[in-house]
Order: structure tokens, then C-alpha cells, then sequence
């Protein structure tokens, strides 16, 4: 194996990746997750031009990957209960992508 390859791999490799899942799950849970579920008082077409906008559609998406990589990436130090009750209220979550996701899981 090459430096660079090693170097590489040693950067990107499991070491600290579920750390980094919970953590980015739990800021993205602030951020994009809790203020658009469908039980907030907002107006569906603020919703809308909210989740769309440049600043939250990224972060969005993320939170759908995190979502969608659960399976694979336990988050470490989340207790199961704390996990089965973020994927259920993500169930009620504005974008469809999101809550088919956390379904899904």
C-alpha cells in the first residue's frame, strides 16, 4: 500500500466515524430536523420555500443519508430508545425523502 494510500485510510476509516454520525445527526436534528415536522404551526407553503431554500436543502440531504446509513452506522453513546424515538418523529418529517427513510429503517 502506498503512502498516500495509507495516509488516506487512516483519515477516512471507521476509527471516529460513528462519533462523527452521532454528532452531525444531532446538529442536523436541530437545525433541519425538529422545526419541519409536520406538527408545527407553520404555514405548508413556508414549509416549502424553507426546505428548498440553498441554505437548508444541503442539510436536508445530509440528514437523509445519516438517516438512510443507520443500519450500517449505529450512532455510538445514542441509547436505543433515543434512536427509535428520533427515526419516529423523523416519520412525520416535511420532506418525503426524509420520512421514507426513517421508515425504512
Amino acid at each position: 500500500m502506498s503512502t498516500s494510500l495509507q495516509e488516506y485510510s487512516s483519515d477516512v476509516g471507521p476509527r471516529g466515524t460513528n462519533d462523527n454520525v452521532n454528532c452531525t445527526i444531532l446538529v442536523l436534528l436541530q437545525q433541519v430536523g425538529r422545526p419541519f415536522m409536520r406538527t408545527t404551526t407553520t404555514p405548508q407553503k413556508d414549509i416549502d420555500e424553507m426546505l428548498s431554500s440553498a441554505e437548508r436543502k444541503p442539510k436536508v440531504d445530509l440528514l437523509h443519508v445519516c438517516v438512510v446509513s443507520i443500519p450500517r452506522l449505529l450512532p455510538d453513546g445514542m441509547q436505543t430508545m433515543d434512536l427509535i424515538d428520533m427515526l419516529c418523529r423523523l416519520t412525520i418529517h416535511y420532506n418525503a425523502d426524509v420520512a421514507a427513510a426513517a421508515l425504512q429503517v
